[in-house]
């Protein structure tokens, strides 16, 4: 017993040794590749106007221009870093570097959970590493930055979830998949794919009736709870419930003026 606890805390070490050379790895490109090209996108450019509106007026309305639909958690975590006295650049880019980084870390944990191997694991995070357009979102203050970053933790657990199910796992299921929402709107197209999960562990028989009611009510309630902790970052007014529809109408494809 002893001998196996060894060799499992030898593991996670080695483990957690080779994430932190990985996101060195990435840093060190990232940050190679901005000094190579620090021209602010126009697309990042609007996020920085979007924060420095939201800093200013602290009204989160205030960044909902005409044509306009950001979810608020990219927005409001720049804005909210503004506090430290940095410029909004400087924040913005700061938060892009370290997510952009942690994105291979978590593309070899991904790799690591689906096949069980270091080597997939590496593969796939230098795949993610050097992917040109994944790089240049790096260091671009972006909202993809938010997205993919939660967006591979929510396939992670999804994954850890399926291979050893329980209620707290497909907790923390619905509250990334919560979190990926209020970074971009599509996230919502994962409870579609919940469902579908569920049947079919249902029908491989890796979980009866009741396992499958429970677990998924453990899944929602952790997403809609989640979700309605994460509205205390707006003002719930008149215009975020019409811009709420608006989204909606939007994400299902139906016009809504």
């Amino acid at each position: 017993m002893t001998i196996s606890i060894k060799t499992n805390k030898d593991r996670r070490r080695a483990l957690f040794c080779i994430c932190v050379l990985i996101y060195a790895a990435a840093l060190l490109i990232r940050v190679f590749e901005l000094a190579m090209n620090p021209m602010i996108s126009r697309d990042a450019a609007l996020y920085l106007t979007l924060s420095d509106l939201w800093h200013e007026s602290g009204d989160y309305t205030s960044t909902l221009l005409p044509g306009i639909i950001v979810p608020p958690l990219p927005v409001w975590t720049m804005k909210s870093l503004l506090a430290l006295g940095f410029s909004t650049e400087v924040t913005g880019r700061t938060i892009a570097l370290i997510l952009g980084s942690l994105l291979p870390v978590v593309g070899f944990i991904f790799g690591l959970n689906v096949s069980g191997r270091v080597r997939i694991g590496l593969l796939t995070a230098l795949l993610v590493m050097i992917q040109p357009e994944l790089v240049s979102y790096s260091y671009q203050p972006l909202r993809e930055n938010f997205y993919l970053f939660f967006d591979g933790l929510l396939l992670i657990a999804l994954v850890d979830a399926v291979k050893r199910s329980g209620i707290s796992k497909w907790c923390i299921c619905g509250i990334l998949l919560s979190l990926t929402f209020y970074c971009r709107l599509e996230a919502l197209e994962f409870l579609a794919l919940i469902p579908f999960i569920f049947a079919v562990l249902f029908f491989w028989k890796k979980m009866n009736v009741k396992d499958v009611i429970v677990n998924f009510s453990a899944f929602l309630f952790s997403f809609l709870i989640t979700s309605a902790s994460l509205l205390t970052m707006v003002d719930f007014n008149c215009i975020f419930i019409s811009r709420i529809l608006v989204w909606i109408g939007r994400l299902l494809h139906i016009p809504i003026e």
